[in-house]
C-alpha cells in the first residue's frame, strides 16, 4: 500500500482521543509518533523489552501483534516486511482495555524505579498514562487489522491476531513466588473484610478488582476472556466460603454462588465481566453485614447508631456526636444503647475499634504505631494493652499466629 494509505489512517485513528500512532525502525529507534508524550511512552515501551519480542515474533510471523503488561496497558505492533525481512514496526496506541486505578500505575511503575527511573519520570508517565483511552480489546484489534491493511495491503480476520501479555509467568522462574505471594495477600484481604462484615474502606473500595488474581498466565489459559471468567468463578467460590464463615448459611452463600456463576458464563465484554464480579462481592458482604446485625433486636436508632461505629472505625467517635447523627442526646443515647445491647456505647465503640485493629493487623503491614494512630488510640501502647485485653493475646502475637 500506499505511503498516502498510512497517513490517512493516522489522521483517521486521530479522532479517537489520545490514540497514537508510531513508526519505528527494527532496532526500536523512533520515526513517527503524533503523540505529545512521545518520550515518556516511547521510553516505557523499549523498557518492557517489547521491541525484542517483536523482532523475535517477526521471524515466523507476519499478522499484527498485541503486547500488553499485567497493569492492563496495551500496544498493537504492525509489521512492514521487505522480501519477509522487518524493515518498520508500525505501533498503535497504547490504550486500556479497561480503567486502571492510579495506585496500580504506581505499583506497576515501582520496579522500573528501583532499576533507575527517577521520581519525576516515573509521575510524568503516570500522568501521561492517565489520559490514555480505554478501548475494549476486540475493537482495538480491528483498528490493528485496518492499519495492517494501510501498511501491507493484505486482509486479515480477527481470529489471526496475536496476543502477548509482558512477563508471563514461569512457575519455576524466581519471579513467581513474589507474584504468588501477592496474590495471596490481597485474596486475604478481600476476605477477612468480607468474612469480618467490615465495609471496605474507601481509599480501598476498588479491592474486588481481579488485576492480579488466579488463574495467572502460568495457567496457560490464552483467552483473555476465558482467562477473566474463571478469575470471577474462583472469586465467587472463595466469596462464598468467607461468607459463610461470617454467618450465611451454606444454602443460601451455594445458591448464590451458583447464580453468579451462571451469569458469569453468559457472553459479556471484560468491563461487565469486571463490573458483576465487583457487585457479587459487595452482594455477600452486604449479607453477612445484615446477618451480623440481626443478631441482636435493636431498636432503628440503635440499629443505626451500631452500624455507623462498625462502619466507621477510623474516625473519632463519641457519644455527642453519635447522638446527633440519630437526633438523641447523648445521656439518652447511652441509656437506651446500654439497655438494647448489654454493654455502654463507648465499650461497644473500643470494641470495634479493636476488631478493626485485628482486621489490621491480618491483612496489611503497618506497625502497631501505625495502626493505632488510624484507631485513634493515643499511643502504641494503650492499643497493645486494649487489644491484649479484648483479644487475650499480644498484637504481634495474633498477627503471628494469623499469618
Amino acid at each position: 500500500m500506499s505511503r498516502e494509505a498510512i497517513e490517512l489512517f493516522h489522521e483517521m485513528s486521530g479522532c479517537v482521543e489520545n490514540l497514537y500512532c508510531w513508526t519505528c525502525a527494527p532496532d526500536g529507534t523512533l520515526l513517527y509518533s503524533n503523540c505529545p508524550d512521545e518520550q515518556a511512552l516511547h521510553t516505557l515501551f523499549v523498557s518492557c523489552g517489547f521491541v525484542e519480542k517483536i523482532r523475535a515474533y517477526a521471524r515466523g510471523h507476519n499478522a499484527p501483534y498485541a503486547l500488553g503488561t499485567y497493569m492492563g496497558l496495551v500496544w498493537f505492533s504492525v509489521l512492514e516486511k521487505e522480501e519477509q525481512k522487518l524493515r518498520r514496526i508500525h505501533l498503535l496506541g497504547p490504550v486500556f482495555h479497561a480503567p486502571v486505578q492510579e495506585q496500580d500505575m504506581e505499583a506497576y511503575l515501582q520496579k522500573y524505579e528501583d532499576q533507575g527511573m527517577t521520581f519525576r519520570a516515573k509521575h510524568l508517565i503516570i500522568k501521561t498514562l492517565k489520559k490514555l483511552p480505554v478501548i475494549f480489546q476486540k475493537p482495538f484489534g480491528q483498528l490493528a487489522l485496518m492499519l495492517h491493511y494501510c501498511v501491507n495491503g493484505e486482509r486479515l480476520s480477527y481470529e489471526q491476531l496475536a496476543f502477548l501479555v509482558d512477563q508471563e509467568l514461569d512457575e519455576n522462574s524466581a519471579t513467581a513466588p513474589g507474584l504468588y505471594r501477592d496474590i495471596r495477600l490481597r485474596t486475604r484481604e478481600l476476605m477477612e473484610y468480607l468474612r469480618t462484615g467490615f465495609s471496605l474502606p474507601e481509599n480501598r473500595a476498588d479491592l474486588p478488582r481481579v488485576s492480579a488474581t488466579l488463574p495467572t498466565n502460568a495457567s496457560g489459559i490464552s483467552v483473555p476472556l476465558r482467562k477473566l471468567k474463571d478469575t470471577g468463578i474462583i472469586l465467587t467460590a472463595q466469596c462464598a466460603e468467607a461468607a459463610i464463615d461470617g454467618g450465611l448459611s451454606p444454602e443460601t452463600a451455594y445458591r448464590i454462588a451458583d447464580r453468579y456463576m451462571g451469569s458469569i458464563e453468559q457472553h459479556r465484554s471484560p468491563l461487565e465481566l469486571t463490573s458483576m464480579i465487583s457487585s457479587m462481592y459487595q452482594d455477600y458482604l452486604s449479607r453477612v453485614q445484615e446477618i451480623q446485625s440481626q443478631n441482636v433486636s435493636l431498636t432503628r436508632e440503635i440499629q443505626t447508631c451500631a452500624d455507623y461505629v462498625r462502619n466507621h472505625p477510623e474516625e473519632k467517635l463519641t457519644v455527642a456526636s453519635l447522638a446527633a447523627l440519630i437526633g438523641y442526646t447523648p445521656g439518652y443515647l447511652s441509656r437506651k444503647f446500654r439497655e438494647e445491647t448489654g454493654v455502654s456505647l463507648s465499650t461497644y465503640i473500643k470494641e470495634q475499634k479493636l476488631q478493626y485493629g485485628a482486621l489490621l493487623l491480618t491483612t496489611t503491614f503497618d506497625d502497631l504505631s501505625a495502626i493505632a494512630e488510624r484507631l485513634g488510640f493515643c499511643s502504641r501502647s494503650h492499643f497493645s494493652d486494649s487489644f491484649h485485653r479484648f483479644m487475650g493475646v499480644s498484637p504481634s502475637e495474633y498477627r503471628r499466629r494469623r499469618s
